[in-house]
């Protein structure tokens, strides 16, 4: 079935988990306008087309996790809206684009998983200002260019894999 877009009229909800649940199409505009949630987990499911801009207004959101879909298109710049945003995977989908540099504001980030998808460009030097970064997913994308020096500033770093891309240095 399909993400029902009357989810938004349960407007209380604060935690959403769907994963797993054979959920096809697109993620509703609707699911954008739940401004008490603070995760949302779809992972697993066969949801297809962009993630929505608008989900930078899920300004409590703390937990995304959209992995293992069938997504498409650039990750929104909207996602720079999350600041308090602690764990976002959007891994193993058919992401393109650059990775936006608005993760550069997205202080609170802790776990950041991005591969296994086709993300374009360089690696933003931004990503080093993310402090409480403790795990960094870019393998098996299109990423070039070197490493930037800026990421030796991520002294919580434990996990940091760039297998599969074009980097060098």
């Amino acid at each position: 079935g399909c993400i029902p877009p009357a989810i938004h009229l349960i407007s209380n909800l604060t935690h959403l988990t769907m994963k797993y649940s054979h959920l096809k199409g697109r993620i509703p505009l609707e699911l954008c306008t739940l401004q008490n949630l603070v995760s949302l987990d779809l992972s697993g499911n066969y949801l297809t087309g962009e993630i929505p801009n608008e989900i930078g207004r899920l300004s409590q959101l703390q937990t995304l996790n959209l992995e293992f879909n069938k997504l498409s298109g650039s990750i929104p710049t909207g996602i720079g809206q999350l600041w308090g945003l602690e764990t976002c995977h959007l891994s193993n989908n058919k992401l393109s684009g650059p990775i936006p540099l608005e993760f550069g504001s997205l202080l609170s980030l802790r776990e950041l998983s991005l591969q296994f998808n086709g993300l374009q460009g360089v690696i933003p030097r931004g990503l080093g200002c993310l402090v409480n970064l403790e795990a960094l997913h870019l393998s098996s994308n299109e990423l070039v260019g070197a490493v930037p020096p800026e990421i030796l500033n991520l002294k919580r770093l434990r996990v940091f894999s760039l297998t599969g891309n074009k980097l060098r240095g």
